[in-house]
């Protein structure tokens, strides 16, 4: 298998993603004008806001259908319909609830089924740098929202909140056809037995997906309580980034901050998150045994190679403890510097901890029940975005303060760290529960060059 394929795999992905997914991440700067225009509470604009993330992951079940039924090709390019459609319709609408309704049916389905697409494609054809291209997606999710925050406050300031929506609608409908470009390589890379994260493992497992039926295996998942630990986890991780995402821009605001100085703060933020990113992919990922094994002692020894050795769990969970920390910095100091300060230090954090949990659940249940295991811990996702933004906004508007949503944040973060340190060690233990992931586990344990509990052959 050529480089080039799985390079112009990798750039029509980050494209793609980065176009689409992005949108979710400017969607705070919205939050004021809607509230003025529409004469609306903190608590309505919180949750029509929030449909965007909580829809996405509500349909996540539906998501793993309609990607095992219709394809990659069909997920991608839906996704990309949808989101534009919605985004452009909604700049026409002028009752808040008929928003709110639109965000969560058109944007909610086409952003969920791009990041579940996304995400399982790449399990299907990488292996060892899983966690590098599943991070470098994730950067090209910061890379468009560096230029597009800016230029959304641009938009606004010109034509108006319903005209910037419009023109960000019409932006997204270009990744349609770059996700086709993208599904070709993709079906190619997957097919092709030269590529040494296609082996007969994985064909194994393709032959078992086709036989064994999505109920069996839904019925499976949710007989695992690892599983089930492991997803609550993942939801206070998606929640908790939420929050940042909904809040950042309005509670900077709050406190006398301007806008283009608010804007300014999600900039930094999204600039170090690219940064980070692709760096904090590659160190938790790891060479094949027999790259490690040609490599000099001294190398081996490296920090870098040290790194490398910890389990993803502890990483994931450790990120996660640093990221409560880092939103409480505005509530410490509420300035103009204690909002970059955190913006900066969210940046770094999320720059590795966005792809990082999805990366922990392949190597628990490999590609073959990755797109059902993602539809049922976005289902989870999606209930715990629909509470939460309901949840702080009515804080809000009773106390007139954000700084509920970095504590809740916080919170939200650290317990997920909590839940993934128990997941961890759990199956370090082999309580693998009622299901038969701990034997999956030692089978992948033994043959893939890192597993969940980290890289073997190195002792």
């Amino acid at each position: 298998m050529a480089k080039s394929d799985r390079f112009i795999y990798v750039l029509t992905g980050c494209t793609t993603t980065g176009i689409i997914l992005s949108t979710w991440k400017v969607m705070g700067l919205f939050f004021i004008h809607l509230q003025r225009d529409t004469n609306s509470s903190a608590k309505t604009i919180s949750l029509v806001l929030g449909l965007v993330s909580a829809m996405s992951y509500l349909y996540g079940p539906i998501h793993a259908v309609v990607y095992e039924r219709f394809g990659a090709r069909t997920a991608t390019a839906l996704g990309g319909l949808l989101t534009a459609f919605g985004i452009s319709l909604s700049s026409v609408i002028t009752r808040i609830e008929t928003i709110g309704a639109i965000y969560g049916i058109f944007p909610g389905f086409g952003i969920g089924i791009t990041n579940l697409a996304f995400f399982t494609m790449s399990s299907d054809i990488f292996r060892n740098k899983l966690s590098l291209v599943n991070n470098t997606f994730s950067a090209s999710h910061s890379v468009a929202a560096v230029m597009l925050a800016p230029l959304t406050q641009i938009l606004i300031n010109t034509y108006g909140w319903r005209g910037a929506l419009l023109i960000l609608g019409g932006l997204i409908l270009q990744a349609v056809p770059v996700s086709l470009i993208n599904s070709r390589y993709y079906e190619k890379l997957k097919l092709s037995r030269a590529h040494p994260a296609v082996d007969s493992r994985f064909l194994q497992s393709q032959s078992q997906t086709e036989t064994k039926g999505m109920c069996e295996r839904l019925k499976s998942l949710l007989r695992d309580p690892i599983f089930i630990i492991y997803a609550f986890s993942m939801t206070f991780t998606t929640v908790s980034k939420l929050s940042v995402i909904l809040y950042t821009v309005r509670f900077t605001q709050s406190v006398g901050i301007s806008d283009e100085k608010a804007v300014s703060v999600v900039t930094l933020q999204e600039t170090l998150s690219l940064i980070c990113a692709p760096l904090i992919g590659y160190l938790t990922s790891s060479p094949s045994k027999d790259t490690q094994a040609e490599q000099p002692v001294k190398k081996r020894l490296s920090l870098v190679s040290y790194v490398q050795r910890i389990p993803r769990p502890c990483s994931h969970a450790f990120l996660s403890i640093l990221f409560g920390f880092s939103v409480l910095v505005p509530v410490i100091a509420e300035s103009y510097t204690g909002f970059m300060i955190s913006g900066a230090l969210n940046g770094i954090i999320l720059g590795g901890n966005t792809a990082l949990p999805v990366t922990v659940l392949a190597d628990l249940f490999g590609s073959r029940d990755l797109a059902m295991a993602q539809g049922v811990r976005c289902l989870m996702a999606g209930i715990g975005s629909i509470f939460y933004p309901l949840l702080i906004g009515s804080v809000i508007d009773n106390t007139g303060s954000y700084r509920i949503s970095a504590y809740g944040a916080a919170l939200l973060s650290w317990t997920s760290a909590f839940l993934t340190v128990i997941t961890y060690i759990a199956i370090k233990r082999g309580r693998s529960g009622t299901r038969e992931s701990g034997a999956h586990l030692r089978e992948i344990s033994g043959n893939n060059s890192r597993d969940f509990l980290g890289p073997v052959g190195v002792k």
